[in-house]
C-alpha cells in the first residue's frame, strides 16, 4: 500500500506514556505498533480502536501488542482494565480450578459433583494465542468454576484424560458457606496408565 503524505492522529486517551512505540501522528497506510506492559495479575485488559474491540498479540517481553494499519482519519485507541476482584458477587463467590491443555491430544476434563443440589460447575476454554485456528497444537487454559447453590458439603470427581498426556482422577471436597461462597480442596489424586 502506498503511504499517504498526510498524517493522522492517534488519540491514546491518556495512556500514551504507558505504550511503548506510541507516536502522535502516522501516515495513512503506515503500520501502527504499540506495546503495553503495565500488567497486573488480578486485572483483565481490553483494547478498542474507534470503539471496536481488538485482540492484541502477547509476548512475555513486551506484554500486549496492538498492531493496525493507519486509516485516512484520526483514530482513538482506548485501553480498559477491570480488576477481577471487583467481579459480580456470584463470580466472586465461585471457586476456580485452572488447567493447561492443547489442541490435538491435550487433556480433557470431566467433573462429576456428588450432590448437585449443593454446587454446580461450568467449564470454559481460553486460547493463549489469538491465531490459534491457524496453528497446530495450540495451547489453551481450561477454567472450571464451581458455584454454590445452597449451604452444605459435597465431593466432586475430576477426570483428566488424554492419549498423549496426563491421565488421572482427582477427588475434591466442596464446601458452600451460608453466603454461597465456595471452597474447593483437593483430597486425593490417582494417576492412571494411559489408555
Amino acid at each position: 500500500m502506498l503511504l499517504s503524505e498526510k498524517k493522522y492522529k492517534v488519540d491514546y486517551n491518556g495512556k500514551k506514556d504507558f505504550l511503548k512505540g506510541a507516536k502522535d501522528l502516522y501516515k495513512a497506510g503506515e503500520e501502527v505498533r504499540v506495546s503495553y506492559n503495565f500488567i497486573a495479575t488480578d486485572t483483565s485488559y481490553y483494547f478498542f480502536i474507534d470503539g471496536e474491540p481488538v485482540n492484541p498479540d502477547f509476548s512475555e517481553a513486551e506484554g500486549f501488542i496492538v498492531k493496525f494499519i493507519m486509516p485516512e482519519h484520526d483514530v482513538s485507541l482506548k485501553i480498559e482494565s477491570v480488576n477481577s476482584m471487583l467481579r459480580a458477587d456470584k463470580a466472586a463467590r465461585e471457586a476456580v480450578l485452572l488447567f493447561d491443555s492443547f489442541d490435538g491430544g491435550g487433556p480433557s476434563f470431566e467433573v462429576e459433583i456428588e450432590d448437585k443440589t449443593v454446587a454446580a460447575c461450568s467449564q470454559t476454554h481460553r486460547y493463549f494465542n489469538p491465531e490459534h485456528e491457524t496453528m497446530c497444537g495450540s495451547g489453551y487454559e481450561v477454567k472450571i468454576a464451581f458455584s454454590g447453590l445452597k449451604p452444605g458439603k459435597t465431593r466432586a470427581v475430576l477426570r483428566c484424560r488424554s492419549d498423549i498426556a496426563d491421565n488421572y482422577d482427582a477427588v475434591y471436597g466442596i464446601t458452600v458457606d451460608d453466603d454461597l461462597t465456595v471452597t474447593v480442596t483437593e483430597r486425593e489424586k490417582k494417576n492412571l496408565i494411559r489408555p
